[in-house]
């Protein structure tokens, strides 16, 4: 175990450090007050600290009991390939793993989402990672279950960027971490498809913009329509499909809707005598 003091002098530390990166979430970690009964700290083989926590009769270690240096850069070996633009971290433990992703990759940012304070705070009285928090590349989400990797990252690339999860964070906090993947995934592949459509159109928009610029100049805004359609019922057509068998309806209604319509299928809709309020 470690000493009373040890433990004081370390989350001291640490929390002087989380200070200069998110003042707000150390005045929350200083007005905490809990007793830590599912908490067991110790030390590994090679002498490093060693976190466990007791669920449901369950204690797990939130690094090796062995040597947690090494757990970490094989970890790293696994998931990372060192030019990374943005890391997911779900779960930072010890710090051992971020520690070694810092100096692994110099360039990346990383963020790190924490699903429990409780036990952040733990780990904060269990080692020294004042390093971490002193770092500009990281971002600590503390109990957030969505936040906008666009905003965090917006250079990002969907090629360069990778999400990790720590295995003692898929024991216990096993519904989290699978919705947390989920949602970075999901952000991935949009991040993905916007890079390829760009790339196969940047130069049809750049071109069509500079077709219609003096619109931009010579019209209003699309603030000139608030309002204007208040309290009508609006109708959205696009293609597929199941166009066809809703034209009938969509001619018979026309008149008393907004009808606006996607672009591949105006010449549709105008052969059949319905002309979208909008295109």
């Amino acid at each position: 175990m470690l000493k009373g003091m040890e433990t004081q002098d370390i989350y001291h530390s640490n929390i002087e450090a989380l200070k200069g990166l998110d003042a707000s979430l150390s005045r929350q970690l200083e007005r905490m007050e809990y007793e830590s009964k599912p908490y067991r700290r110790s030390f590994s083989k090679t002498g490093l600290p060693v976190l466990e926590i007791t669920r449901n009769n369950r204690s797990t270690a939130l690094c090796s009991k062995v040597d947690p240096q090494r757990e970490a850069q094989r970890v790293i070996r696994t998931h990372l390939h060192g030019s990374e633009q943005l890391v997911v971290l779900f779960g930072m433990g010890l710090g051992y793993h971020l520690q070694e992703m810092l100096e692994k990759n110099n360039v990346a940012h990383f963020v790190v989402v924490e699903p429990n304070l409780e036990l952040f705070s733990e780990i904060l009285k269990t080692r020294d990672v004042s390093d971490i928090f002193h770092s500009k590349r990281v971002t600590l989400l503390i109990e957030q279950k969505t936040y906008d990797l666009d905003e965090l990252s917006p250079h990002s690339d969907s090629a360069n960027m990778t999400h990790v999860v720590l295995r003692p964070y898929r024991v216990l906090f096993e519904t989290e971490a699978v919705q947390a993947e989920k949602d970075f995934y999901a952000y991935a592949n949009s991040k993905k498809i916007n890079r390829a459509t760009l790339k196969r159109f940047d130069r049809l928009w750049t071109k069509n913009t500079f077709k219609n610029c003096h619109y931009f100049f010579t019209h209003g805004g699309v603030s000139l329509l608030r309002d204007r359609f208040k309290g009508m019922p609006a109708i959205v057509v696009a293609a597929g499909p199941s166009v066809e068998k809703d034209l009938p309806y969509l001619k018979q209604n026309s008149d008393c809707c907004v009808v606006v319509a996607v672009d591949t299928v105006v010449n549709t809709l105008l052969n059949r005598d319905i002309r979208p309020d909008f295109a």
